[in-house]
Order: structure tokens, then sequence, then C-alpha cells
């Protein structure tokens, strides 16, 4: 549990006066207090979740007239980027944006110094991922069914490209696994970009990504993509079958998008960055922006909606790492 200095209360309480008198269409105000704020992403450049936080610290700049830059720090399966907002103070100052490996974090590690869900403020989620299986073109399938067919019938060492233990990238090839009988072994990168070049290289034979980051490679017949993660059809590749549809029978995670803050940031800023990301979800340039820089549908979910997401999402998790026999190390 991260620690609480008077200094910091101090500031967040004045902040939190600061930013009562701010409307969301004042565009000359600055924003908190004319103080640059960091958007923490804890992964690396490339990935959807950092190409959705530029295109926010943009839309956020444009509406409050603040200044609002992006930093990575990856690492650890995002927890090292996490943990530094976690630590940071709760002035409002320094935000992360979080992904659904935020609610599997204590599951996998067993000595962790913080609890993102205790100590972090959920402001809203974003958006959730078009995400896409992909594979090498040099493997020669079609879809899904085709690999689980080649898998089973030449007993290899085949691989997956995951950017840690705890995320969806790591999840759904075991879930698949689990459900359909593939021989799969995680290969550890730092972000969700090298997975997919190591795909193209054909270094491994899986990689799960946003549909905006494989778009181009898919035009360019680099990668071939296999079954989209999803129950209904993604908008950006209607062609292309979804999980059920190539025979999976069970539990299909989502990559969503949020924001948060530091625990105890002043309820006055939470509401006010909360508000614009509802609105962003409203605006149909940001929309269209999003959908096609980042590969995520806007959602704009308010916190007190996205908290009983995360309950629900936590047991459906516990139940998931038993059936997975997935321990924490």
């Amino acid at each position: 549990m991260m620690k609480l200095f008077k200094p910091a209360r101090a500031l967040g309480a004045l902040l939190s006066l600061a930013v009562l008198a701010w409307a969301p269409n004042a565009a000359a105000q600055a924003w908190p207090g004319g103080k640059t704020v960091k958007i923490i992403v804890p992964f690396t450049a490339g990935t959807s979740l950092d190409a959705t936080a530029r295109l926010m610290a943009t839309y956020f700049g444009q509406r409050t007239g603040g200044t609002f830059i992006v930093e990575n720090k990856a690492g650890a399966g995002g927890l090292i980027g996490t943990e530094f907002v976690v630590k940071s103070p709760p002035d409002g100052t320094t935000l992360v944006m979080s992904g659904a490996s935020i609610t599997t974090a204590k599951m996998l590690y067993k000595n962790m110094t913080f609890d993102p869900l205790v100590d972090l403020a959920p402001i809203g989620q974003i958006g959730v991922n078009e995400i896409v299986l992909v594979t090498s073109p040099q493997i020669g399938v079609k879809d899904l069914q085709d690999f689980v067919t080649k898998s089973k019938a030449n007993p290899k060492q085949w691989n997956y490209g995951t950017p840690g233990r705890g995320v969806v990238n790591t999840l759904v090839p075991e879930l698949l696994k689990l459900n359909m009988g593939l021989q799969l072994t995680p290969v550890m990168y730092k972000g969700t970009a090298e997975p997919l070049l190591a795909v193209i290289k054909n270094e491994v034979q899986l990689s799960l990504n946003t549909t905006s980051q494989v778009a181009q490679h898919v035009k360019a017949g680099t990668v071939q993509p296999l079954v989209a993660v999803a129950e209904k059809r993604l908008p950006s590749m209607p062609n292309l079958m979804t999980l059920p549809e190539a025979g999976y029978k069970g539990f299909i995670p989502v990559i969503w998008t949020a924001m948060m803050a530091p625990k105890d940031t002043p309820p006055a800023i939470l509401r006010q960055i909360e508000q614009l990301l509802v609105d962003a979800a409203k605006d149909p340039e940001m929309v269209k922006k999003v959908s096609e820089g980042a590969g995520v549908i806007l959602t704009g979910v308010p916190a007190e909606t996205f908290k009983k997401t995360l309950q629900a999402e936590v047991t459906n998790w516990e139940k998931l790492f038993k059936a997975l026999n997935i321990q924490p190390e």
C-alpha cells in the first residue's frame, strides 16, 4: 500500500478547489493548475494502448487548454509503469492507461508491493479493442481450424508471442490450448509489436494483436489473420471468422483500455477526466480516429459502471486460472 504525504494531500485539496470552476468546453483554461499532466503507458510505443493514449492526450489538451504528454514505462506485463503511477502524488498530474491485465496481477505475482485494484482510482473505461490472432503465411493455413489441424498433425514445437504472463495476449492462446488441444509455448516480449514482427519472420507461430496493428501487414500479405477474438464479427474485418464460428466453446476475454489515477486523487479532478472520456465516445471524429489509429472502439464507460466490470472480471479470472492451473510466481 502506498504512503501518502501531507504536502501531496494539501496540493490535491487546492487543486480540487481550483478545478471546480472548470467546464468541459472551457478550452482556454489550463489543467490542473497549469501543470503538465503525464499519461503513463505501461507498455512500449507502437501498441494499441500507446496509440489510444496519444489520441486521448491530444483530445484532452484541445478540450481543456492544458498540456498532456504520454510517457512509456514498459516491463513486467505493465506492472512497472502501473507502480510508477501508484507511487505518484495523487494530484491529477499523473494518470495511467490500464488494460485488462490489472485484474489478474495479484493472481500471477506473489511479491507485489501494491494492488492496482486498491491503490488506483478507476476514472472510466475508454474503449475495447478489435483483436485478432495472426500467423505467418509460411505456415500455409487460412484460418484457425486449419491451424489447429496442422498443429495436431505435426507435433513440433509451436510458439506464441506475448508481452507478459497476465495479459490477454497470453490468456487467449492458453484458452485455445485448453479448449482446442493446441500445443503452444509462450515466448515473452516487452510489447505487442515485437511478437507481431516475430510472426512475420516465422520465429513464433501465433500472436494476438489489434486490427490496426495488423492491417497493413495483412494487406501486404506478410501475416495471415486466423480468427477474430470476439463474439461478433469485427467492423474493420467483417469477413474474418469469430472464435465461436471457428469451433471454440468457452470464455472469450476482452481487451479493454481504461484510465486510472493514484488512490486519493481529488474526486473533482477524477470527475472531470471521466467526463472527457464519456464525451470522447460521443464525438464522431474521435470515434473514427481511435478506431482507425488504435483499433479501439470507444465506449466511454463512467467510473461507477466500470468498477462493476472490474469486480466481475476478477471473479471470472479466478475461476479460469483455477481451470488452467495458473499459479502465482
